[in-house]
């Protein structure tokens, strides 16, 4: 997370003044994470109380985070649900299990208060505790924090950090078929094609239901001009799923090679009209 200078944040806290006495707590980690999204979503102020429940009561323990007049999302954009998902994604990767509360909910707000006025609109999701559990599971699961520290090694062109990353997991786990995959694509892109192959190679040990470790070999072996062998692992992976589009378009490039052209733009139209559209390109050029 980039880090936030000079920045003005408030929160408007409200305890409630009937008998639960229920008090709003909120974690620093939460509030950063709340920072950041004010920011990113360019609202121009925020509240923070407690999710409501149908009485009006007020659900101890639970956060309803409301981002007013936000210059980034309008309450008539169809895709707002996946705007209030991603601010839960932020604040579950920046907690402990420990600190997740009993609900999330977000809010966007527009209108306008001057004084005792208020005209406005929200539009709201809740979160339950039994999903926020489930997605912290996802967020901070090893793979998904392996392939996080990944992407930001390779995002820098970083390869060989990336490659000793990978090495140091290894060490410790023979087993992670997710370690394997990315090491054999990096070897791949330091044109380590012998080692490239013995990771791909130990993925499928690993996993021989996974169709995408069979691809990672076909594809290898293309480059690599063993067409026949390419196009023995891309029957393997079909033999997992059947419908494929990378699988068969890739199909469609190794008979290229082959000098099957006829062939080769049946799986070529096969594969766009599944769905990958970098066949698309190869259709244009070879097919007609």
């Amino acid at each position: 997370m980039k880090p936030i200078l000079f920045s003005i944040f408030i929160i408007t806290l409200f305890t409630s003044c009937n008998s639960d006495n229920i008090e709003l707590s909120i974690s620093e980690n939460i509030i950063d994470a709340i920072d950041f999204c004010k920011i990113e979503l360019e609202a121009e102020s925020i509240e923070v109380i407690n999710i409501e429940d149908s009485e009006g009561g007020k659900i101890p323990k639970s956060i309803n985070i409301i981002f007013k007049n936000s210059k980034l999302v309008k309450l008539n954009d169809p895709e707002i649900d996946k705007y209030q998902e991603r601010v839960v994604e932020l604040i579950l990767e920046k907690i402990s299990q420990d600190e997740l509360p009993e609900g999330i909910k977000i809010t966007f707000y527009e209108g306008l208060d001057i004084g005792i006025y208020h005209n406005f609109k929200t539009e709201g999701q809740t979160f339950s505790k039994k999903h926020l559990q489930n997605l912290y599971s996802s967020i901070h699961s090893p793979d998904i924090l392996l392939e996080k520290k990944l992407k930001e090694l390779l995002a820098k062109n970083e390869l060989q950090k990336a490659k000793a990353y990978c090495d140091s997991i290894i060490l410790i786990d023979n087993n992670r078929e997710l370690a394997f995959q990315y090491r054999g694509f990096i070897n791949n892109n330091l044109n380590d094609t012998i080692s490239s192959i013995t990771d791909f190679n130990r993925a499928v040990k690993i996993n021989p239901n996974n169709s995408q470790n069979y691809l990672n070999l076909a594809i290898i072996y293309g480059e690599s001009n063993r067409i026949n062998e390419a196009l023995l692992y891309i029957d393997t992976v079909l033999t997992i799923d059947s419908v494929n589009a990378k699988a068969i378009y890739y199909r469609g490039e190794f008979k290229l090679k082959k000098g099957d052209t006829l062939s080769a733009c049946e799986d070529m139209h096969t594969s766009v009209k599944l769905g990958f559209k970098d066949a698309g390109t190869s259709l244009f050029f070879y097919c007609k």
